[in-house]
């Protein structure tokens, strides 16, 4: 090889006459070559790539395929192919050595990435995760848990972490360092495991698998518990299985339980308050425990002596004597609370109690007469003029409650002096209850409530029975003021108003108030006239008064007519002469007696305005009798037009005459409200009609001042105004207001310019005006756009050059007749903001038709930044180039409704959107100054020391705003002192603030109890020797750690007022922990 070498470079001076190696090869050839056949020698090093490694046993020509050697480049990837395709960075060196390309320790290179390789990944092929077809192409992956697990994210059933929401930061949960992704670190702030539930096993409660739906309520998993407890039965007893809480606590075996209902079915008061359960209960809670004192001190009743209870036959009623403080003493006190018995003149005259308590069953009971000397015959002498005296001993003692004579009791002297039937009543039948009324009604209720004649409930009587009754038996009516209200006593009847029977005659509900109720026997006997015999109303105020029945009131000339002066007196015989209608005087008639005859009166009322020959018009127009004065209708109501010809009982119709109602609507209402052309209802026309009617014949409508209330009537419209068919030809109900509606025809007809066929608005006001049709107001130039002044003058042929789609004027192009194109356009716009190739923003910006003055949105109110500069016109402008608002909400209302995380309109987020989002990109939001509104930043939570991301997780509904919903870690991992493991609360602002969790500000001596100095220092080695409760701190004992015992703390507190050997009165009497101060009983007791 060598020697091929030597003459392959022989060949090449010769013919060449240079150097083989290139032109900028510099060694010299004797530095390699040698003139007799030794290898060649050559020092790679001072190329400065020192051959190491396999470089050292490979062939020159493996790298060196040209003899020009300069042309090797250094690099490793200048020899070697990237097999990774650019995905990694070309320092080679980064993994591999020039020993091996095998890679011998993964692990350390990707400790040094932004991955390192923890847990299960340490052993996972590289494929598993780098996935790409070239298994040594590493393109960049996310290093989130999800980017590779998402697979495993939504095929996860149990539990379902799709249909449970569960976060896709998978950290929350697993453990990237764990060896399997079974999670023993779930987030269960949502239901602290504490205590009894802190367990390892989750299927110890999620049995089923399920760990979505499980209701946080107790009975969810201890229902069988509840179902079966016996002693006490929680079923048969009532309890509230959703409150299993109000008695039992976390503790294993979810005891010591506590039942502070207790009093709901017998309450602990006294010397119960310190019992524990099982003195009564005896291991028996299933409610067969008495709830009397007798029912569990039966023992005490039975063995008491002083005084012998049973021989005695006390009341088993324990609380009469005793109290629940303490059994011992008594308070029964006979001379004191009942009657002198140990003092006084009762003091030894008796030998038992049943001396006086002849009933032993019952001591309320007691007994005078038998055992005194007297009888009733002496004792009934003694009592000679003592009101309400009765020989009982119930009386006896109510006279006489100290047993002595002098003061006793007499009802005379009492403000309730016993006269009438109260005389003679037994004192019991009032006195039966304490303390005894006083008022009539207090003892008579049931006679006021149940009286029905009259029935005082329903009449609504006072219950001031003696405004009415005296006490006399029977309780009979003295008066009754309060008549009045029912019926007034006047004129006559005041004399007879205390002889009730008079007029009610026994019966008090049903007394009608008519007169004919009492006095139809007047009514009947009457002869002059003869009430019955000419069948008058039975209705006698209408003729008489209450002052006295005679004389009548009824005076026929001065209120009905006169038949007894003027021209009818003597003219008539009986009243049937006028009032032929038996019974009925409202009927009468003057043509029947009267001698003259229809033809004569008729000749006599020649032009008389409203005449017809009836006795009703008679009277109306004669109501004195007489002809001068008669009414005339010319000088009331003058007929013309239609009335003239109506007859007068059209208008008239009642039979009346007087005050009749002069105004249109009051005999025309009925034709006004059927009126439907117009429907004058509907449109809410006037009651007045002579505001568009008058009298002829048809009611013809001859004005209508109000047409402008529904179309003014301007311009030539003025000339028909009193032409109505004009345009109401046959309908008023549904005329058209449109111009177009009426001047149909002049649309169509009209030739310049040929509305029809250039396609013209039929809404004529558009260029017209009721003033005239012609000339029309249409000017294109000042309206629309310069087309006959200007760059446009003159360079169109019609209205379809620039209008090109036909009938719809409202749509225009620019680009169609324009001679320049895209290209350049967009040349002569560079560098204007907003512009667009379209005819709506050629005519938006350049209104005028001109190039000066053109729009350019960086001039406007919206300049376009961020991703606006890149969003089409039409995006916004989706209906013209006019008015569009520059508020954010107003072009994205949908999206800030539709937002999800967080939800904007859930949360009340104002809708200034730029107080949080800048229009870059995918709107991001840069501040959010309202988060006070939601939960205040103060101390460490402010801006300057936290990032979104670090409390919200990419959750911005659902962040907790506890304390231990972000902090529950630093909860558990607490060490001095350890919180879980002393079950301290988890409502850490007890003790921390929101400046720095440490140190916190919890200080025992200070706050509650010195146990850091005084005489508690060092006496105590954890939180649980004094709270023995676990989990409730509130809770704590004094008398289980102190050497003393309750015989020697009984003996110290002797004489210490309200001392319990109970741990919350040590507390209350030493606060600071020390023996020199207690609350001592303000008499002098020793110290």
């Amino acid at each position: 090889m060598q020697k091929f070498l030597l003459l392959l470079i022989f060949l090449t001076i010769t013919t060449y006459a240079q150097s083989p190696h290139g032109n900028n090869f510099k060694l010299e050839c004797s530095i390699c070559h040698k003139e007799d056949d030794k290898p060649i020698v050559f020092d790679h090093l001072s190329t400065g790539f020192m051959l190491s490694g396999a470089h050292l046993n490979a062939s020159c020509i493996n790298c060196h395929n040209s003899l020009e050697f300069d042309k090797v480049k250094k690099e490793c990837y200048d020899c070697h192919i990237d097999i990774h395709q650019g995905s990694l960075d070309k320092n080679c060196n980064t993994c591999h050595n020039s020993n091996t390309w095998i890679i011998e320790n993964i692990n350390n290179l990707h400790r040094g990435s932004r991955f390192p390789l923890l847990g299960a990944h340490q052993s996972a092929d590289c494929i598993e995760c780098h996935t790409n077809n070239n298994q040594f192409k590493y393109d960049v992956l996310g290093v989130g848990c999800y980017d590779c697990h998402k697979n495993d994210y939504v095929n996860a059933k149990s539990p379902n972490h799709i249909t449970e929401n569960y976060p896709v930061n998978c950290y929350e949960c697993h453990r990237v360092e764990s060896s399997s992704w079974k999670s023993n670190i779930t987030d269960h702030s949502f239901f602290p495991l504490l205590n009894a539930h802190n367990i390892s096993n989750c299927f110890d409660c999620h049995t089923d698998s399920k760990y979505s739906g499980l209701d946080k309520n107790c009975i969810t998993c201890h229902s069988e518990e509840f179902n079966s407890t016996l002693n006490p039965n929680h079923l048969n007893l009532g309890f509230n299985k959703n409150e299993c809480a109000e008695c039992h606590s976390l503790n294993p075996g979810w005891i010591p339980a506590r039942f502070e209902k207790h009093s709901q079915f017998y309450p602990l008061s006294g010397a119960h308050s310190n019992l524990g359960c099982n003195v009564c209960h005896k291991n028996n809670y299933n409610g067969s425990i008495p709830n009397t004192c007798f029912g569990c001190h039966e023992n005490e009743y039975n063995s008491t002596t002083n005084p012998p209870h049973l021989a005695l036959n006390f009341s088993n009623d324990c609380t009469t004597c005793h109290n629940e403080v303490d059994w011992n003493s008594g308070k029964f006190y006979h001379d004191a609370d009942y009657f002198p018995i140990y003092s006084g003149l009762h003091d030894g005259v008796w030998n038992s109690c049943n001396d006086c308590h002849t009933n032993q069953t019952n001591y309320q009971n007691a007994e005078c007469i038998t055992c005194h000397e007297h009888n009733k015959a002496d004792t009934d002498l003694k009592h000679l003029n003592i009101n309400g005296y009765r020989y009982q001993s119930i009386g006896c003692i109510d006279c006489h409650p100290d047993g002595r004579s002098n003061g006793a009791y007499n009802h005379a002297l009492s403000g309730f002096l016993l006269t009438g039937a109260h005389i003679e009543t037994s004192c019991n039948l009032c006195h039966n209850q304490s303390p005894t009324l006083n008022t009539c009604y207090g003892c008579h209720s049931v006679n006021f409530n149940s009286s029905s004649n009259p029935n005082h409930i329903s009449l609504g009587f006072n219950t001031d029975c003696e405004k009415c009754h005296t006490t006399e038996r029977g309780w009979q009516i003295s008066q009754f003021s309060e008549h009045d209200n029912f019926y007034t006593f006047q004129g006559a009847h005041i004399n007879i108003k205390n002889n009730c029977i008079l007029c009610h005659n026994g019966n008090y509900t049903n007394t009608s108030s008519e007169c004919s109720y009492c006095h139809l026997d007047n009514y009947n006997s009457t002869t002059n006239p003869p009430h019955q015999g000419l069948n008058f109303n039975t209705k006698c105020d209408e003729c008489h008064n209450q002052n006295a029945w005679q004389p009548a009131t009824f005076n026929h000339d001065a209120e009905y007519f006169p038949i007894f002066t003027g021209s009818h007196s003597d003219k008539w015989d009986n009243c049937t002469d006028c009032h032929t209608v038996n019974g009925n005087y409202s009927v009468f008639s003057c043509i029947d007696c009267h001698a003259h005859n229809n033809e004569i009166t008729d000749d006599f009322h020649i032009g008389v305005q409203g005449y017809i020959y009836s006795s009703r018009e008679c009277v109306v127009c004669h109501p004195t009798g007489v002809s001068l004065g008669s009414f005339n209708h010319a000088n009331a109501f003058p007929l013309i037009g239609a009335h003239n010809n109506t007859t007068c009982n059209k208008c008239h119709t009642e039979n009346t005459y007087i005050l009749n109602k002069t105004e249109c609507k009051d005999c025309h209402f009925d034709a006004y409200n059927g009126a439907l052309m117009p429907n004058h209802i509907n449109y809410g026309f006037s009651y007045e009609c002579s505001e568009c009617h008058n009298t002829e014949y048809g009611w013809k409508v001859y004005k209508f001042d109000k047409h402008d209330e529904y179309y003014p009537l301007i311009g030539k419209h003025k000339l028909v105004a009193t032409n109505c068919q004009s345009c109401h030809p046959e309908n008023y109900q549904t005329a058209p207001t449109q111009c177009y509606s009426c001047h149909y025809t002049d649309y169509v007809n009209t030739s310049s310019p040929n509305h029809i066929l250039v396609g013209f608005s039929n809404d004529c006001a558009v260029c017209h005006t009721p003033n005239g049709w012609s000339p029309s107001t249409f000017a294109h130039d000042t309206q629309y756009f310069p087309i006959y002044i200007g760059e446009h003058a003159g360079s169109w042929e019609s209205c379809e050059t620039c209008h090109t789609t036909p009938n719809i004027l409202s749509q225009f192009s620019c680009i169609t007749c324009h001679n320049h194109s895209l290209p350049d356009m967009q040349n002569r716009h560079i560098g204007v903001s907003g512009f667009t190739y379209e005819s709506d923003a050629c005519y938006a910006c350049h209104p005028a038709g001109t190039g000066a003055g053109a729009f350019n949105h960086s001039n406007s109110s919206l300049p376009l930044l961020g991703v606006h500069a890149t969003v089409e016109c039409n995006d916004c402008h989706t209906n013209g180039y006019s008015s569009l608002s520059n508020i954010c909400y107003d072009c994205h209302q949908n999206d800030y409704q539709n937002s999800v995380n967080p939800n904007h309109s859930v949360l009340s987020i104002p809708q200034d959107c730029s107080m949080c989002h800048t229009p870059e990109p995918r709107w991001n939001s840069n501040i959010f100054p309202i988060h006070n509104n939601y939960y205040p930043l103060i101390g460490a939570h402010s801006y300057s020391s936290l990032t979104c991301y670090s409390c919200h997780q990419d959750d911005y509904n659902n962040t907790p705003k506890t304390c231990v919903g972000c902090h529950l870690s630093d909860y558990n991992n607490a060490q001095n002192p350890s919180h879980l493991s002393a079950n301290f609360p988890m409502e850490c602002e007890i003790c921390h603030n929101q400046n720095a969790w440490i140190p916190a500000l919890f200080e025992h001596d200070g706050q509650y109890f010195p146990i850091f100095s005084g005489t508690h220092q060092s006496v105590w080695n954890d939180c649980s020797d004094c709270h023995i409760a676990s989990g409730n701190y509130q809770v704590f004992e004094c008398i289980n750690c102190h050497y003393h015992n309750q015989s020697a703390m009984d003996l110290a507190h002797a004489n210490v007022t309200g001392y319990y050997y109970k741990s919350p009165d040590c507390y209350s009497c030493h606060q600071n922990g020390k023996a020199n101060k207690f609350l001592i009983k303000k008499n002098n007791l020793r110290d």
